[in-house]
């Protein structure tokens, strides 16, 4: 989604225009609801990040990043630099925000604090002068997350993986094999694998 240019209270008004009338109402139960949104980069807070999206994608059946994958980052990027953390993993980089990783507690999902944290994280990029929201792919089967995604003015696009083979060998392996090895990672399309029915 391409973001507004503008400043405080105008490039809001801006945002809000562009989202569906669920969801601005969405963002305003939020508000009013005494909700405060706080960033931090302490590992306590990341654990708490994993610990809500490792539940939230158990409960709708998809594979949750482990562990490893969050500690990484917090030893590959400089916090307030490149990304922000609250229940919300957002990067911004190179004029784009990405919506990385997001969690949620399900006992609070109706004051509707992931709609509020997505608004003043888009204010945030607006703020840095980014131009882009990239809200990553969305599996065709999870319909109920893009609808979501959709109401906030989204626009889509297709959405490729592009892998290189470094070695051959790679593809003589049963797709379990490679999905065990490498749980979080997309190594190559199964169907491109030597024994894909194994």
């Amino acid at each position: 989604m391409r973001l507004p240019q503008g400043a405080g209270d105008v490039a809001a008004e801006t945002l809000m225009n562009l989202f569906h009338r669920k969801t601005r109402n969405h963002v305003r139960k939020a508000q009013k609801s005494g909700l405060r949104v706080l960033h931090s980069g302490s590992l306590e807070i990341l654990r708490a990040l994993a610990d809500l999206h490792k539940r939230n994608m158990e409960a709708v059946g998809v594979p949750p990043k482990c562990w490893d994958v969050f500690f990484a980052l917090r030893e590959s990027f400089e916090y307030d630099e490149v990304y922000r953390v609250g229940a919300l993993l957002v990067f911004f980089y190179n004029r784009t925000a990405e919506y990385f990783i997001p969690g949620g507690s399900a006992e609070h999902r109706t004051l509707q604090p992931m709609n509020l944290l997505i608004f003043e994280a888009m204010k945030e990029a607006v703020r840095r002068k980014l131009r882009y929201w990239n809200w990553c792919g969305t599996a065709l089967t999870a319909t109920g997350v893009y609808q979501f995604k959709k109401r906030w003015g989204t626009d889509d696009y297709p959405y490729y993986y592009y892998t290189r083979i470094f070695d051959e060998r790679i593809l003589t392996f049963a797709k379990e094999t490679l999905a065990h090895e490498y749980p979080p990672f997309y190594v190559a399309p199964f169907g491109s694998l030597r024994n894909a029915a194994a």
